[in-house]
């Protein structure tokens, strides 16, 4: 009996302080600054124009996504918890324990449930905000490395690295109802109204890939492909805007794809190994991870506008705001 009473209180007290609330100091107005990871040390930057500041969270960032207004979600290299970071009073807590090896995290703010990119387990995890818990680990391709939601908030498009393919959720009914290949070593994708766009590494032992892939969404049929830099494997486009970013890590470039009819890119030099990209209409920002920096760059006209220092590697970016 009394070693029954051990594990209970054992028990309640591992659930208590899986929930606990800590208090970190962030900057006022917090929710209106980007947003800047780090891949190798436990800080979150909070960028306002030219000034930098730096909040350490106790935990290396994996993956980290905005959920509303006020609230910022990620995952940890270190304990396999996602979090929520309240930007408003500086409320850290661990929400539910998902496994490590998260770092592609989504928010869909209509369900208020968050996908993660399981890549080691082949799977896509949902975490339901209102539960605090893991309702649905849906098996997906090799290795899901990227994904995006298409605007009518109905089917998830998952990219599976490792076996070269799309994979298509339903999220009213949680089930994989469609994959399709794409080219070798896919990562990245956007989705719009008819089309998706993906990116990648290109062959292991091969000429390395320098296409955007684009795919008609309602069959899988590849329709065009969009020539850009060397491993094109972040793409971005702002809410409303009439152009695609791909982030070209290998070469180390910005092109910029006018969606209309991709006869128009344009191509800028960002910083040695860029990783992250957002941004709004007016503004683009990329991380660039062996330089240490941000690049700043305008939209109208199409040019480099400066870098903002981030000593060491800055990874993923999070838009002020909401998003």
């Amino acid at each position: 009996m009394k070693r029954l009473f051990c594990l209970v209180l054992i028990s309640m007290c591992v659930l208590l302080t899986g929930c606990q609330e800590k208090k970190v100091q962030i900057p006022e107005n917090a929710s209106d600054k980007l947003m800047v990871s780090h891949l190798t040390e436990e800080k979150l930057f909070f960028v306002e124009g030219r000034n930098v500041e730096a909040v350490d969270l106790g935990v290396t960032i994996a993956g980290m996504t905005r959920a509303g207004e006020s609230g910022l979600m990620f995952t940890t290299k270190d304990d396999g918890f996602l979090y929520t970071l309240d930007l408003e009073s500086g409320g850290l807590r661990k929400l539910v324990h998902v496994g490590k090896g998260r770092n592609e995290l989504l928010y869909n703010e209509e369900t208020q449930h968050v996908y993660l990119a399981a890549s080691q387990d082949d799977r896509i995890q949902i975490v339901d905000m209102h539960e605090e818990e893991v309702i649905k680990s849906i098996g997906v391709g090799d290795f899901p490395i990227s994904m995006r939601m298409d605007p009518e908030n109905e089917n998830l498009f998952v990219v599976n690295n490792s076996s070269s393919s799309i994979s298509v959720i339903d999220v009213n009914d949680y089930n994989a109802v469609k994959e399709f290949p794409v080219p070798n070593i896919p990562e990245g994708i956007w989705v719009d109204d008819s089309k998706l766009y993906v990116g990648g590494h290109g062959p292991v032992h091969g000429e390395l890939n320098r296409y955007v892939y684009v795919f008609d969404r309602s069959n899988g049929e590849q329709t065009d492909r969009i020539e850009v830099g060397s491993m094109p494997v972040k793409l971005f486009s702002p809410k409303g805007a009439t152009y695609l970013y791909a982030v070209s890590h290998g070469s180390h470039e910005l092109h910029r794809i006018a969606l209309k009819d991709y006869s128009q890119v344009d191509q800028l030099q960002v910083g040695a190994n860029p990783y992250g990209i957002n941004g709004e209409n007016e503004r683009i920002f990329v991380s660039n991870i062996d330089e240490g920096t941000i690049s700043i760059i305008d939209t109208n006209p199409f040019q480099m506008k400066g870098e903002i220092s981030i000593p060491g590697a800055p990874g993923s970016i999070v838009s002020g705001g909401g998003e």
